[in-house]
């Protein structure tokens, strides 16, 4: 018998024409630009406004470079805090 044909993959968005990856980049700027613009509004209410701020730029550095470049600042000084937080010793006393 015959195997059955595998489609092909849809081609990633690097891959396409022009006008299709113009339209994905702006796309793709508007939602980080409006994720980043909800995360200030959550700034000063009770929740996660910096994640969803730090989400925001997650979302731009899928096809900027330099918000890809912000994201790896990001990732590095969470871990230096990470690290810093975890070797913190607590004062004596109460």
């Amino acid at each position: 018998m015959d195997e059955p044909q595998i489609p092909p993959a849809p081609q990633p968005p690097s891959q396409v024409s022009w006008p299709f990856r113009w339209a994905w980049q702006v796309f793709v700027a508007i939602a980080g630009i409006v994720t980043i613009i909800l995360g200030i509004v959550l700034l000063p209410l009770p929740g996660p406004g910096s994640v969803v701020i730090v989400a925001g730029i997650g979302i731009l550095a899928t096809e900027f470079i330099w918000a890809k470049q912000l994201m790896t600042r990001i990732r590095i000084w969470g871990k230096q805090q990470l690290r810093r937080l975890k070797t913190w010793k607590k004062p004596n006393g109460k």
